[in-house]
């Protein structure tokens, strides 16, 4: 009977944690839940910048670039795609590479669920058309795919933000509505 009692008296905090971590766990649940949920409304609203720290041509070749001038921004049905190089050429757009703004005619949303993340889809439209699509997990990690009507093929790799809080710079533009 002491045995017992022993083994009882010593077991009884390690079934307080037990309760302790199923409180955690479900916290953590309810936390990445909460947290789908902000991703989701932020997404319905269209004003974001994917603002890329990486970008990836149609060959795998890989550039480490800035994201303040590396980025593709949505407001409403206006967007800006901008690609800037750190090379010696000044580029069509003064910061050597191109910024193009257009329209956007589709944007679809699909929710993968909770610790999943959303896949966009979305065309632009213009003398230039281009087809996105955008992965983005809860935290925000993003990776955007672009895909021209001419074979061009260019993957931007960042963080998604808001637009007012991004601090990203347009070089010259070429409008493409």
């Amino acid at each position: 009977m002491k045995k017992l009692l022993v083994i009882l008296c010593l077991s009884l905090p390690f079934l307080g944690l037990a309760q302790s971590g199923n409180k955690n766990n479900e916290e953590r649940k309810a936390e990445k839940k909460a947290q789908h949920e902000k991703m989701k409304a932020f997404l319905s609203d269209t004003t974001w910048v994917i603002m890329a720290h990486t970008l990836r041509d149609r060959r795998g070749n890989t550039a480490f670039v800035s994201p303040t001038t590396n980025f593709v921004a949505i407001a409403g049905n206006d967007a800006i795609i901008q690609l800037a190089l750190n090379n010696f050429d000044p580029g069509l757009n003064g910061l050597g590479g191109q910024t193009l703004e257009g329209r956007l005619t589709r944007y679809t949303i699909k929710d993968r669920g909770v610790g999943k993340g959303f896949d966009i889809r979305m065309d632009l439209t213009g003398i230039f058309s281009f087809n996105l699509w955008l992965s983005i997990s809860d935290n925000g990690n993003a990776t955007l795919n672009l895909s021209g009507m001419r074979g061009e093929r260019l993957t931007y790799l960042g963080q998604i933000t808001e637009l007012e809080d991004s601090d990203i710079f347009i070089g010259n533009q070429r409008i493409f509505r």
